[in-house]
Parts: structure tokens; sequence; C-alpha cells
């Protein structure tokens, strides 16, 4: 019941069952095997073989060796051709059976093929060949024939709808009561069948019931059309009768298969599939590991396989300098098959890197991957806050603002400063150390966070008079490194005090006193140019003047010279010796100026004279 003409009867229904369809323009898929199906006469003889081909087909074979020559009896029904001299293309023109010869260069005997080729309608002229349109094979026959000359590795397998007809009844039924058939309609073929009718004739009187599907009716013929019946698939039909007169009921049914078959090669292809795992942040300077995998996900080899680095970023380690893109060979990946590479690289600049990864093989395969990489990078900013002025022996104290500006910790930070000669040393903050010798503070920092910000003091007396320059300097690892510098001017202070003092008082007419003009400059720096004046009373006479230099009397008035400099923290005395001539209260008044003094300073002392 394989054959391509089945007949089937149950009950009163009977059924042809297969047909067969192709077209000229038939394909065949390649790397497939043959199944044998010759004849136990074909396949018995030395030296040949039996193939069968629907009309319009072709069935092409690679030989194993050149051939020579090929023999056709019939042109009209079989065409024979080869492209290479190694391949054999045997086209189907019309149906019937002829014979070909095949000459090979391995063998001194022919090889006789014996082709059949069914008609339009799938049937071979005699009713009688297998399945019509499935492969046959004559690769698997070569064992028994010597002398065949096609591999038996590279073959192809013809592909077309096959529709067969099950049917089925009751085998007895009454005049008057329904009787229900059935047909199965199957697709026993490779590909879909399309556009297929079925068409249906009752052997009797009868009157039709039903129908499922519903059947369209044309000249007493039930027609049941299918636009679509794909591969391995199959419709169910029912009738539904009821007979008007005694005998044997059947439904003559056939198949009318009108679209055309259609052909499946298995396309292999390699495909590519690229993923990099690696850090997503790195501090500058340090190595970049990332682990490339590449896979091959497709069905087919990959050849030839490069990975390159579409966009430089960070140099290779073993070229630091000179920042070329990344290349590798990975070879060849069968499907299924990947491979893992471990990359080695250094960051060079801060900043968000885009990596851009590409697998590519000889085939055309390709595969991309894209990774990002943040370069982070410490920074090192210091600033020095003081005074720009200060005055001579008053403190003065400094910070230092140590900060990390950077997006990475600092390691290993320091921070000095050098003290100039006029500043003395007086005290540190934070556990900083004071070198005498260097005249340097220190403080080891270690570690600066990212955006860390760390702050230091020092306190210094000035000593000397001048601008001062005062450096501040911090480092830390990655060469990392920043100054501050902080120059104060410093100056000293002019304090002048004046103060006057009568040795003698009271005192009797026509006796003597003196009156001492003590000068004192409590300042840090020397008081220059003093000029003092003395304003004597008219009750007093003007006897004598003691002082540093030169003076000059001008009626009542003592006129000293200017002093030429008084040192800080030193002290002159100025004397006028009178005499009292007037009874009564004498007051005897000194002024002094001097530059830097924003004001004179007077002062006055008062003397008792009496007399009888």
């Amino acid at each position: 019941m394989n054959g391509t003409l089945r007949r089937l009867v149950a009950g009163g229904l009977s059924a042809i069952a297969v047909f067969w369809a192709t077209r000229p323009d038939v394909a065949w898929s390649a790397h497939a095997r043959f199944n044998k199906e010759c004849t136990t006469a074909a396949c018995s003889s030395e030296g040949s073989g039996e193939l069968k081909l629907a009309v319009g087909s072709s069935r092409s074979f690679d030989a194993s060796s050149e051939i020579h020559r090929t023999d056709v009896a019939d042109p009209e029904i079989v065409d024979v051709m080869s492209l290479t001299g190694k391949d054999l293309t045997i086209k189907a023109l019309k149906p019937g059976t002829t014979k070909i010869t095949i000459w090979s260069a391995v063998s001194e005997k022919p090889v006789t093929l014996v082709v059949h080729v069914l008609n339009e309608d799938g049937v071979h002229d005699d009713s009688e060949v297998t399945q019509a349109g499935l492969p046959s094979t004559i690769s698997a026959a070569a064992a028994a024939m010597p002398g065949l000359p096609f591999g038996a590795e590279t073959n192809y397998v013809q592909q077309v709808p096959a529709i067969s007809l099950e049917t089925s009844s009751p085998v007895m039924a009454n005049v008057g009561k329904i009787v229900e058939q059935q047909i199965l309609v199957k697709n026993v073929g490779s590909v879909a069948a399309e556009q297929v009718e079925i068409n249906g004739n009752v052997s009797i009187d009868a009157e039709l019931i039903s129908t499922e599907p519903k059947a369209d009716i044309s000249n007493s013929t039930l027609v049941w059309r299918f636009a679509k019946i794909p591969a391995g698939a199959q419709q169910k039909i029912t009738v539904r009768v009821k007979p008007l007169i005694a005998g044997e009921l059947s439904l003559q049914t056939k198949v009318v298969l009108r679209s055309s078959a259609s052909v499946k090669t298995q396309i292999r292809e390699p495909k590519l599939k690229l993923t990099c795992d690696g850090p997503t942040s790195v501090v500058v300077g340090s190595e970049v590991r990332v682990m490339l995998t590449v896979a091959n996900v497709g069905s087919a080899p990959a050849e030839g396989i490069k990975i390159r680095q579409v966009v430089p970023a960070i140099a290779q380690a073993s070229h630091p300098a000179a920042a070329t893109p990344m290349s590798m060979e990975v070879g060849t990946l069968q499907p299924g098959e990947s491979r893992v590479l471990d990359t080695s690289s250094v960051a060079r600049d801060p900043g968000l890197v885009r990596v851009i990864l590409v697998a590519e093989s000889q085939d055309g395969a390709h595969a991309a991957t894209e990774h990002s990489l943040k370069i982070t990078a410490p920074k090192l900013a210091l600033i020095t806050n003081g005074p720009d002025f200060r005055y001579l022996n008053r403190k003065a104290t400094y910070q230092m603002v140590l900060t990390n500006p950077g997006d990475a910790m600092a390691t290993n930070a320091n921070l000095m400063v050098g003290l100039p000669e006029g500043l003395e040393f007086i005290d540190a903050s934070s556990d900083g150390t004071y070198n005498f010798e260097k005249r340097t503070v220190s403080w080891a920092v270690g570690m600066l966070d990212a955006h860390q910000k760390r702050e230091f003091s020092i306190t210094v007396l000035p000593k000397t008079e001048g601008e001062h320059l005062q450096r501040a300097v911090a480092w830390a690892d990655s060469n990392l490194l920043a100054k501050a510098d902080k120059t104060t001017r410093v100056e000293g202070t002019i304090s002048m005090m004046m103060e006057v003092v009568d040795l003698d008082d009271p005192i009797e007419i026509d006796n003597e006193t003196t009156y001492q003009i003590h000068l004192v400059n409590r300042g840090s720096k020397a008081a220059e140019r003093i000029q003092v004046h003395a304003a004597v009373p008219d009750g007093l006479k003007i006897l004598g003047v003691e002082g540093t230099g030169l003076y000059r009397i001008q009626g009542q008035q003592v006129i000293f010279e200017p002093i030429a400099s008084l040192s800080p923290q030193s002290a002159t005395v100025l004397q006028v010796r009178v005499k009292g001539i007037k009874k009564g209260t004498q007051r005897f008044r000194a002024v002094m100026s001097c530059p830097g003094v924003a004001n004179s300073i007077i002062t006055e002392e008062s003397t008792e004279v009496y007399g009888d």
C-alpha cells in the first residue's frame, strides 16, 4: 500500500489515493543522502542501477572520478549533462523508461542506469511505480555495483508534495438510513501541497444530507478545495447520505493538485557573537584587564577570525607610548565553539573611554561589542591663607588647605612648609614636625579621598622687617605635586612716650629746679627725626639746657634740634634748668612730634614757687 497508486475500499467507499506534482524548474537540496529504491532485478546486476524521476524534475550527482562519456538510449525521455567532468545532472523530459550508460576513468566496464520517468499525474504509464517523486539512490547501490563513479557523500533530494486519501464507511446499512462516510486527506510528501482539490461521486441513487466541510456541487460531483496542506498534515472530510435503493454504495474520489513543487536547501552560515567583560572604572596608570569571548553561534565554521579595536583609547601594555588599536588573531571556530581572550592594557588619560571591538571572519561573519570605561585620576590642590602684613614681634598664623579635586584616591600624600629666616617657628597643628636645621614643617598626610579636604596650620613670630616668602609644597603617588606661596610684609611700629618731671617742687623765689623730658620708644621700629619744643612760663627763668644735641632759645621757648633716631625699646632724656622769679604755680609744657606718629605728644608739669 506504499505505491503511488493506492486503492482503498471500506464498505461501499473506494478512493484513488496518492498523486504527485512537480514542475520543470524544480531544484534540489544539497548535503542529503538518498534512500535506495531499486528493484531486486536492477540492483542484483553488476554495474547497474535504477532511478525514478517525475516529469520536469532533475537529479545531480558528484562523481568520485572523471566521467569520460555518457550515452542515453532515448534522449527524448531524459537529458544528461556535466559541468565539471566529475558531476552528472539527469533531467526528466517526458514519461517513459530509458537507459543511461556511463564510462568512467577508474573502470573499463561502463555503468548502466535505468531511469523511469513518471507522467504528469504522478503515475507511470504502467501504473506500477514506487512512490513517485520520492528520492531514489545511486550512491547507496554503489557498493553492489563496482565501477560506479558517483560519490556516496554528496547527493540531492527531490522534494515534492504527495497527497494520499484514506476512506472509511460502515460495512452494512439499510435503505432510508443515513450513512456517514469519511475521507482522510493526507500530505505524505516533504513539502506543503497548495490548491488541493478533492472530487467525489456517489455510485448509486442516494440523497445527500450534509458534508463537512461543505462541498461545492458541480454536475453531480462533490468538490472540496483546500488552499494549503502542510507536509505531514491532514484534512478530514465527512459525507452523510441516505441511500434510496439497495446495492453497493460507494463514493468515488480523486485528487487534483494544482500547486507546483517546492524545494528546500539547508543553508549553513557562520554567526559570530562577541562579548566583553572588564572593569567599568580604573585609576589612571593602572592595568586594565578585559576578557573577550568570541563564539560561533551559527551552523557553519567561521574561519580566519580577527578581533580589532575600532576606537583606540588605552595604550597596549607592551607599547604604552604607541597607543595603537588592538588587533588579535583568533583563527577558526566550529559551530558552537567559543574562545576566551585575556587582554591587558594601561589606562593612559583620565576621562570616559568608549571602546568598540569588532570580530570578523574571512567569510563575512561579523559581530561587535562596546565597553565603556571610566578612567579616574587623583589630583592635588594647595592653598595657603595668612596675613599679607604683620608688625614685628606680632604672632602670625597661616592655614594650608590641601584638597584632592580628582575622582580617585590620592595615596602617600605629604605636605611641607618652608620658613624664611625672618619668621620664627612657634607651633604647628595636626602632628606637624619642625626641622630646625632646614627650617621646615612637615606632615605625613597619607590617603586623601576624592574631593576630600584637609587643613593644617603653623604659627610664627616675625623677627625682621621686610618681605617674607613662605613656600608650601604637597606631593603624592602617581607624580602628583602642588605648590602654594605666601608673602607677608613685616614692619616695625613706632610707639613714642614722653614724660616731664621737675626735680624740685616747690621752690622758693630765686631758687632753681630742673625739668627732665623723658623720651621712650616702646615700638619695634626706630623713631626718626624726633622734634621736641619746651615752653617755659614767665615765672621761671631759663638758666641752661642739656640734651642729645644742639638747641636754641627763643624767648621763653627751648627748641631742640631733631633727634636723628631713637631705637626700639630705647629712651633718651632732655633737661631744662630754671630759676623761680615769680610766686605762684608755674606750668612747664613740652611738645614732641616725629614721622610715623599721627599726633604730637604734649606733656605739662606744674611747679609751685613761693616767697615772703
